[in-house]
């Protein structure tokens, strides 16, 4: 898409667990510009480090969505 000059964007739904790491299972695009941004957004997400969410100072499981721009610079 790059070499096309095709700018994207996808919104990305997953669980962050216990312990900052996103679940895979629980990976699901919620919008994309163009189907062929998704699998590069998957990946991006998976190797992300995340801080786990926190009730009453212990960690917990948390539902996210986050955004992925592909920009052309």
């Amino acid at each position: 898409m790059k070499s096309a000059g095709i700018p994207g964007r996808v919104v990305m739904q997953f669980v962050v667990n216990t312990d900052g790491k996103v679940d895979p299972g629980s990976l699901k695009v919620m919008n994309s510009t163009h189907k062929a941004f998704e699998d590069p957004a998957k990946d991006a997400i998976l190797k992300c480090p995340f801080k786990p969410g926190r009730s009453r100072g212990q960690p917990v499981r948390v539902l996210v969505q986050q955004a992925i721009a592909f920009k052309l610079q």
